[in-house]
């Protein structure tokens, strides 16, 4: 059954099984495994709720980074993450109808 074998190895995925890069199989069965036993032991509610909370703490914490970055250097990086000129498009968005009608 060499042709299965050789099936098998050609896929990403069952890469993962054979332990071709270590630190990222470990990654990812670290994580299902902290996954499984999270709802084994706490509702599905509430492992979501938990994991939502580590998300926002993420964000809320390289918002407040990026802040103080750019106080200390005194650089106009500006918000992480917002793209493109916001403030233009703000100001025409703040425009009154006769302005906008007039542009």
């Amino acid at each position: 059954c060499g042709l299965c074998v050789s099936f098998w190895c050609e896929k990403r995925e069952f890469g993962l099984l054979f332990w071709r890069d270590v630190r990222k199989t470990g990654l990812v069965f670290g994580a299902s495994l902290l996954l499984l036993l999270s709802l084994a032991t706490l509702s599905a509610v509430s492992v979501v709720a938990h994991l939502a909370l580590a998300l926002l703490s993420v964000t809320i914490s390289l918002r407040v980074y990026k802040a103080v970055v750019q106080a200390v250097q005194k650089s106009e990086e500006g918000h992480p993450f917002r793209t493109g000129n916001f403030g233009a498009h703000h100001q025409a968005e703040a425009a009154s109808p006769v302005e906008r009608c007039a542009a």
